[in-house]
């Protein structure tokens, strides 16, 4: 088996294990841990059933969460959508129609998912339903 790997800073290629390399193929990739303390990775239950318009450029903070690290972690997320008529799954962000979208980033203490309009804040949100699964790609170092 041919081996991929490129070492974290300060960490050789060629000796270093598993755990002294960003990406290895001998290893799940990205390198989240799912048993650390903050969680890397878990499921966010949204329920949608605020039907008001949101006004364009207004971004709403859905759901927040502490990450617990000194540094802004990277995070990203899936998704399986459910509106009553149409069922999609995919990668965030996720465009809700030409009413606006919905993301996942972090800042320098959240991980935060967010709903960003770009409607004229006219035209009502469909109420809907989605299972975002969401991953943080953080190394040693950064934690407190």
């Amino acid at each position: 088996m041919s081996v991929f790997k490129v070492a974290l800073p300060g960490k050789d290629a060629h000796r270093g294990s598993i755990t002294d390399m960003v990406i290895d193929n001998r290893y799940p990739s990205p390198k989240i841990d799912t048993a650390a303390n903050p969680v890397h990775a878990g499921l966010i239950f949204l329920s949608w059933n605020d039907t008001t318009a949101i006004a364009s450029g207004t971004t709403k903070v859905v759901y927040s969460f502490p990450h617990h690290y000194s540094k802004c972690p990277s995070a990203f997320a899936s998704y399986s959508f459910d509106n009553g008529t149409q069922r999609i799954k995919g990668t965030l962000p996720l465009q809700i129609g030409a009413l606006g979208i919905l993301t996942i980033d972090t800042d320098d203490t959240n991980v935060n998912l967010k709903y960003f309009s770009f409607d004229i804040g006219s035209t009502p949100i469909p109420a809907f339903t989605a299972q975002i699964r969401f991953y943080v790609m953080a190394e040693s170092g950064l934690d407190p």
